[in-house]
Protein backbone atom coordinates (compact mmCIF):
# COMPACT_ATOMS: atom_id res chain seq x y z
CA UNK A 1 0.00 0.00 0.00
CA UNK A 2 1.25 3.37 -0.98
CA UNK A 3 0.58 6.30 1.45
CA UNK A 4 -0.77 9.70 -0.16
CA UNK A 5 0.17 12.71 1.81
CA UNK A 6 -3.30 14.97 1.22
CA UNK A 7 -1.43 17.79 3.21
CA UNK A 8 2.08 18.77 2.40
CA UNK A 9 4.13 19.02 4.86
CA UNK A 10 5.58 22.28 6.67
CA UNK A 11 9.70 22.41 7.11
CA UNK A 12 10.36 21.33 10.69
CA UNK A 13 12.24 24.75 10.94
CA UNK A 14 8.94 26.83 10.93
CA UNK A 15 7.02 24.50 13.40
CA UNK A 16 9.92 24.89 15.74
CA UNK A 17 9.70 28.40 14.66
CA UNK A 18 5.87 28.75 16.27
CA UNK A 19 6.36 26.14 19.15
CA UNK A 20 7.29 28.23 22.02
CA UNK A 21 3.74 30.03 20.95
CA UNK A 22 2.01 27.47 20.88
CA UNK A 23 3.43 25.92 24.30
CA UNK A 24 3.01 29.80 25.74
CA UNK A 25 -0.83 29.27 24.10
CA UNK A 26 -1.16 26.03 25.67
CA UNK A 27 -1.96 24.56 22.25
CA UNK A 28 -1.76 21.15 20.66
CA UNK A 29 0.39 19.61 23.93
CA UNK A 30 -0.35 15.71 22.62
CA UNK A 31 1.70 17.01 19.51
CA UNK A 32 4.17 18.74 21.05
CA UNK A 33 5.32 16.25 24.08
CA UNK A 34 7.71 13.71 24.36
CA UNK A 35 6.14 11.33 22.55
CA UNK A 36 4.09 13.40 19.55
CA UNK A 37 4.54 14.20 16.60
CA UNK A 38 7.04 17.10 16.82
CA UNK A 39 9.30 14.92 18.70
CA UNK A 40 8.89 12.25 15.67
CA UNK A 41 9.19 14.81 13.09
CA UNK A 42 12.48 16.29 14.60
CA UNK A 43 14.32 12.83 15.00
CA UNK A 44 13.01 12.11 11.47
CA UNK A 45 15.14 15.46 10.53
CA UNK A 46 11.99 17.49 8.82
CA UNK A 47 12.01 14.65 6.04
CA UNK A 48 8.28 13.22 6.14
CA UNK A 49 9.49 10.05 4.11
CA UNK A 50 10.85 8.99 7.36
CA UNK A 51 8.34 8.79 9.29
CA UNK A 52 6.65 5.65 10.59
CA UNK A 53 3.91 5.15 8.57
CA UNK A 54 1.81 5.21 11.58
CA UNK A 55 2.78 8.73 12.34
CA UNK A 56 1.56 9.70 8.83
CA UNK A 57 -1.78 7.94 9.07
CA UNK A 58 -2.17 9.58 12.67
CA UNK A 59 -1.12 13.14 11.08
CA UNK A 60 -3.60 12.94 8.09
CA UNK A 61 -6.34 11.82 10.18
CA UNK A 62 -6.10 14.59 12.38
CA UNK A 63 -5.51 16.85 10.12
CA UNK A 64 -8.53 15.97 8.01
CA UNK A 65 -10.74 15.81 11.17
CA UNK A 66 -9.76 19.85 12.53
CA UNK A 67 -9.53 21.03 9.18
CA UNK A 68 -13.68 20.19 8.92
CA UNK A 69 -14.27 21.29 12.38
CA UNK A 70 -12.62 24.69 11.32
CA UNK A 71 -14.40 24.79 7.85
CA UNK A 72 -18.15 24.08 9.67
CA UNK A 73 -17.48 26.81 11.80
CA UNK A 74 -19.18 30.25 10.82
CA UNK A 75 -16.08 32.13 11.16
CA UNK A 76 -13.42 29.47 9.78
CA UNK A 77 -10.35 31.65 9.54
CA UNK A 78 -7.03 30.28 10.31
CA UNK A 79 -6.32 34.06 10.83
CA UNK A 80 -7.33 36.42 13.64
CA UNK A 81 -9.06 39.46 12.37
CA UNK A 82 -7.50 41.53 15.02
CA UNK A 83 -3.59 40.76 15.16
CA UNK A 84 -3.31 38.87 11.85
CA UNK A 85 -1.76 36.03 13.93
CA UNK A 86 -2.86 32.27 13.53
CA UNK A 87 -6.13 31.45 15.54
CA UNK A 88 -5.67 28.78 18.14
CA UNK A 89 -7.11 26.44 15.80
CA UNK A 90 -4.68 26.74 13.40
CA UNK A 91 -1.46 26.62 15.34
CA UNK A 92 -2.33 23.45 16.38
CA UNK A 93 -2.13 22.61 12.47
CA UNK A 94 0.89 24.06 12.38
CA UNK A 95 2.01 21.47 15.43
CA UNK A 96 1.55 18.97 12.83
CA UNK A 97 3.84 20.48 10.24
CA UNK A 98 0.99 21.57 7.74
CA UNK A 99 -0.99 24.74 7.38
CA UNK A 100 -2.93 26.15 4.62
CA UNK A 101 -1.50 29.08 3.55
CA UNK A 102 2.46 28.51 4.27
CA UNK A 103 3.65 31.90 3.16
CA UNK A 104 1.52 33.96 4.84
CA UNK A 105 2.44 32.00 7.86
CA UNK A 106 6.16 32.41 6.69
CA UNK A 107 5.83 36.23 6.64
CA UNK A 108 4.84 36.33 10.24
CA UNK A 109 7.59 35.28 11.97
CA UNK A 110 8.53 38.68 12.64
CA UNK A 111 5.38 38.84 15.04
CA UNK A 112 6.29 35.54 17.05
CA UNK A 113 8.05 37.51 20.05
CA UNK A 114 5.00 39.58 20.25
CA UNK A 115 2.44 36.54 20.20
CA UNK A 116 4.32 34.87 22.87
CA UNK A 117 4.73 37.96 25.13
Amino acid sequence: MIHRRPFPYLPLSTVLAWEPVARAWKVSEPARGPGGFVAHYRKAGGDHRRLPLEWQLERDAFLGLHLGQIEQKEDNHFFDLDDQLPTRHALGLVMWAYFPQPVRLGRLNSLLLTAVA
